[in-house]
Order: structure tokens, then sequence, then C-alpha cells
């Protein structure tokens, strides 16, 4: 479990927009900080404030605790953090999150990926996975994937 206050090596890499080999890399010149301790586990987690100067977006408090939430592999954390990234313009980002969530099968994490391969953002647009994520969606009972399930006309279909 990550400690308040501390990201895992993925999540801060997903912020960063870099690999998770980058971010040990600053971790060993000190551009971030880990744990604090002597133990292994000082390698495997970042301090959230040593990664908000390199962040293309302010953090604050109430959003750092989402980020802790959402890494310790909270869905509806995640689907919200999602939402907040999408709204900042930060879509790559806010894929990774979606996906998270979706893996936890979040009707509503499935439902927002099934718009963003619809629309190309964070993603190249793909109609087939948006159709496969508003599908699994609406099986999960997302009302509004189900609502636009309903709605496709599929008898012109040839």
């Amino acid at each position: 479990m990550v400690d308040e206050g501390h990201l895992s090596l993925a999540a801060a890499a997903a912020l960063l927009g870099v690999s998770e080999r980058t971010v040990r890399r600053r971790l060993v010149e000190g551009v971030l900080q880990g744990a604090s301790g002597g133990s292994g586990r000082a390698k495997s987690v970042v301090a959230l404030a040593s990664l908000k100067p390199y962040l293309a977006f302010a953090v604050t408090e109430a959003e750092g605790t989402l980020l802790v939430q959402a890494d310790a592999g909270q869905a509806e954390a995640q689907v919200d953090l999602a939402l907040w990234l999408l709204a900042k313009d930060q879509a790559p980002c806010a894929v990774y999150w979606l996906q998270r969530a979706a893996s936890q099968e979040s009707a509503d994490a499935m439902h927002v990926l099934s718009e963003c391969y619809l629309q190309g953002q964070g993603v190249a647009v793909d109609q087939n996975r948006a159709l496969l994520w508003l599908a699994h969606a609406a099986v999960l009972g997302h009302p509004i994937a189900q609502a636009q399930v309903q709605g496709m006309r599929f008898d012109q279909v040839v």
C-alpha cells in the first residue's frame, strides 16, 4: 500500500508522460524524492510533493488526495481523476487511469473510454474499441451506455 503523499512509479510515470525507467533515474539523480527512510521502498514510490513542479498542471491538496486514492486502486477515484485530467487537456494520462478503473469493471470508466476512442482523446480513433467499451459498459448496467446501444440502428448494416 502506498503511503499518503506518495505515488507508485507507474502513476508518477503516467503523470509525467515518461517511462518508469525515467522516473527511477530521476529518483537516483535526486530530481525526484522517494519515501523517507532507508528501506528499498524509497525506490518504489515517489513523493507527490517532488512531482508537482514537473507536472503540466497544478495539483491542490484535494487533488493530491484523489491521486493517492486512485493510485491505491480505488476505481471511483480513478474515474474522477481521469475526468479531471480530461478537463485539464491531459488525455493520455486520463486514459491510463480509465484503463485501470475499467480493469476493475467500472462501467463509468468504460463509458468514458468509449468516448475517448470515438473522439481520439489520448488514443488513436478506433470505432471498434469505442463500440466494445460502450457495449461492455451497457452490459454492466451503465444507463447512458444502454440508451446509446439501444439507439443504434443495426438494421442498415450490410
